[in-house]
């Protein structure tokens, strides 16, 4: 499992890679994210990382790993009474590239055998493959998501 600290680390180096999000948050489940959406300016864009979930493995005795069920965000504050079509379409086109290049950036962390960054190696027990999803008027948020597994070595996670 990934240590809740090191989790949120890695989320506030991965709002930086992406141009247009403003602020990443790692929140434990949708009532800490509603509080925290109430703290957003209107039509600010953020990064929200939701504290995986885990499922441990154990092949045998000495072969344990845990996939960790990872899902984030890329949200826009909206307010869907005052937009047009064209604004939400705006909206979903923008943060839907803000997305792409999030898991595309991801991806080339995770092939990255050689650096020594710490945010690199970390991404190297990541299984690039991402479930994306659309997000229209979630908690007051437009968007996208993605959900994806890190396979971590179980309890002893030198993470």
């Amino acid at each position: 499992m990934i240590q809740v600290k090191t989790f949120n680390t890695f989320w506030q180096y991965m709002k930086d890679q992406v141009t247009g999000v403003s602020k990443a948050k790692t929140v434990a489940d949708e009532s800490e994210l509603t509080k925290y959406i109430k703290e957003i300016a209107d039509k600010e864009v953020f990064l929200i990382a939701v504290i995986p979930s885990s499922d441990t493995d154990f092949v045998n005795l000495d072969n344990k790993k845990e996939d960790d069920n990872c899902v984030v965000y890329i949200l826009k504050k909206s307010n869907v009474s005052d937009m047009t079509d064209a604004d939400l379409l705006n909206d979903r086109s923008d943060t839907q590239d803000m997305i792409t290049i999030l898991k595309k950036k991801l991806f080339d962390m995770s092939c990255d055998c050689e650096s020594q960054d710490p945010n690199i190696k970390l991404t190297r027990t990541l299984v690039p493959s991402f479930h994306t999803d659309p997000e229209y008027n979630y908690l007051g948020c437009n968007g996208w998501s993605i959900s994806f597994k890190w396979k971590t070595n179980a309890y002893n996670n030198a993470f």
